[in-house]
């Protein structure tokens, strides 16, 4: 079927998936995809869910800790979520733990679900940042002699890169 702007493709009288005049593909519905690496339809090998974009990264530590974002951005491809996150610290900091929204919540599983590394910072710290299971919080803690404690920041910029699997 054509009209002056798509061309859609139909199987037994029902529209499956259609061609937009910029040369875009779009399935009829999200549970379609395009399956890779089968022969046959495996939910196991189709690709239904590829998205990017931006968020704001707020405080979730219950604290008061003000920060400047300069970057935020994602991509997810299926459940699995890659981002990176470029922010700075106010001079002054607050006693909680730092801890900051995601773009999606994490799934419930029986360890944490991912994490993040310092892609840059001003700081000679090392730090520890992890996705909590079944939330959407990324959150850092301080690794010192062999230990970890809860981290507080002040005056830093901080550039992370990390991943994990969504719910």
């Amino acid at each position: 079927l054509a009209t002056n702007d798509t061309v859609k493709f139909d199987i037994a009288g029902s529209t499956k998936w259609t061609l937009n005049s910029s040369g875009n593909l779009f399935p009829a519905a999200t549970t379609q995809g395009i399956v890779l690496g089968a022969t046959s339809d495996t939910a196991a090998n189709r690709l239904e869910d590829y998205e990017e974009g931006t968020w704001t990264p707020t405080d979730q530590s219950g604290g008061s800790l003000s920060m400047t974002v300069w970057v935020a951005t994602y991509t997810k491809i299926g459940n699995q979520v890659f981002f990176e996150i470029g922010f700075a610290f106010p001079t002054t900091s607050d006693s909680n733990d730092i801890r900051l929204s995601l773009p999606f919540t994490a799934v419930n599983s029986g360890d944490n679900t991912g994490g993040a590394t310092l892609s840059g910072t001003n700081s000679s710290r090392q730090d520890c940042w992890l996705v909590l299971r079944n939330t959407s919080n990324l959150a850092c803690n301080s690794i010192a002699n062999s230990s970890v404690s809860n981290a507080t920041y002040s005056a830093k910029q901080v550039k992370l890169v990390g991943q994990y699997t969504a719910a």
